[in-house]
């Protein structure tokens, strides 16, 4: 089915994109080129995965495993043809691409406006949603926002992926009664191989694989995926996982992103969900921050979360994330980082701020 685009609040016609701004411009290109190859029968596609936990690479599909992709997120979700779905997050990664792709595959009507905190203010009232995917931080502002985003997604099936959901997330969820799951998955599976749900009622814990994918760990309690959209394809991920006996899993945290402080391994997700507890608490809404590892001559790596905002309660905000946390995985240094950098796709790009900070650091002693 065909796509429609919207910005600012207005619909945008072949005429008027030309007025719209460049990036926008681009963002309205690529869904159109995905729509256009495959109505045109392109038999393959090529997707980047976001860089974020490491280097960017390229990662070539089948119209054949896309097809059958998508067919498993309408299947699950019960998404019949002549749906509205929302496409508010960039098409040239997996989570906006495939998002055209299920609207070309299973017959939906696709609504695209341009990737922002709060994608539902580029729409003016009385559109109604019945799907769409969003990052944390866009629930998040989402929610924060007006009462008429919220009720946009009242009678709405929302799935909420690439990145940790705080607590506070899904309390205020279930508290506005949203039906929403949060994903797991990555370009290499084509986005969500397991769900969880999260409103409008409960909150479960343990990730459902979606019928067909198999799971495994290896050595490192790492999870291991066996996918039927891909041929059955094993994908090995560097994510660790606590499996349980009812074949349900709970996400740790990522291999690499452990600090070893003092002799104890730190699961730095952990820490940044006792600073998001924290920051509830302290009633700071900020969504830009994230825990790292830093060298220390004493501890060999001492933990830090980076901060992108300026607070003056930075003691308050450890002790509070202290009731959370072990003595040894309490962050010793709240850093207001002064470059905060995101990937192509829109994500905290850790590397480089830690990068920036250490070098400034460095420069700062000599």
């Amino acid at each position: 089915m065909d796509e429609v685009f919207y910005f600012d609040g207005t619909l945008i016609t072949a005429d008027h994109a030309d007025a719209c701004p460049e990036k926008v411009k681009r963002h309205f290109e690529a869904v159109r080129e995905i729509t256009d190859a495959w109505q045109q029968g392109r038999q393959q596609f090529t997707l980047n995965t976001s860089g974020s936990t490491g280097p960017p690479k390229t990662i070539r599909f089948s119209r054949e495993a896309l097809t059958r992709s998508a067919e498993m997120t309408a299947e699950v979700f019960d998404l019949g043809k002549g749906i509205t779905a929302l496409l508010c997050l960039s098409a040239e990664y997996v989570a906006g691409f495939m998002m055209a792709v299920r609207a070309q595959v299973n017959g939906w009507k696709l609504i695209v406006v341009p990737p922002s905190s709060n994608p539902l203010l580029h729409l003016p009232p009385g559109i109604s949603i019945d799907f769409a995917a969003f990052i944390p931080m866009q629930m998040q502002a989402i929610l924060r926002g007006s009462g008429q985003s919220v009720r946009m997604l009242q009678n709405s099936k929302l799935i909420i992926g690439g990145g940790a959901v705080s607590a506070e997330l899904e309390d205020t969820i279930r508290k506005n009664r949203i039906t929403a799951w949060h994903t797991y998955g990555m370009t290499e599976t084509l986005t969500h191989v397991a769900i969880r749900k999260l409103g409008p009622d409960k909150t479960e814990t343990a990730f459902i694989p979606l019928p067909g994918v198999a799971i495994s760990v290896d050595e490192n309690n790492c999870l291991a995926l066996t996918v039927p959209a891909l041929n059955g394809q094993s994908v090995q991920t560097r994510d660790r996982v606590e499996l349980q006996e009812d074949g349900r899993f709970i996400w740790l945290g990522r291999l690499d992103n452990v600090a070893n402080s003092g002799g104890h391994k730190v699961q730095l997700e952990k820490v940044e969900a006792a600073v998001a507890f924290a920051l509830n608490k302290l009633k700071l809404e900020t969504d830009d921050f994230f825990a790292a590892a830093i060298p220390d001559a004493h501890l060999g790596e001492m933990v830090v979360v980076f901060l992108n905002k300026k607070i003056n309660v930075k003691n308050e905000l450890i002790k509070i994330a202290t009731e959370k946390l072990h003595r040894y995985e309490v962050p010793k240094e709240i850093i207001e980082a002064t470059k905060w950098k995101k990937t192509a796709s829109g994500k905290v790009d850790k590397q480089a701020i830690r990068l920036d900070y250490l070098n400034e650091k460095a420069i700062g002693l000599l």
